[in-house]
């Protein structure tokens, strides 16, 4: 099983995060090579995760 499947599996998804922890950008959809441009054309953005919540709470 890869990482995405398994956050997938578990209500989490790759996000990058702008120097205040707010989401900029969900990781589904992108290739690796244009994720990295993402970061290095923003100082201060870095991956993290994000666990989705439906329904509110």
């Amino acid at each position: 099983m890869n990482v995405s499947k398994h956050l997938a599996i578990n209500g989490m998804e790759r996000c990058i995060r702008d120097e205040k922890g707010r989401i900029v950008v969900w990781c589904v959809g992108y290739s690796d090579d244009e994720l990295k441009n993402i970061i290095k054309r923003h100082t201060g953005w870095y991956f993290s995760i994000a666990t989705i919540r439906i329904g509110g709470n």
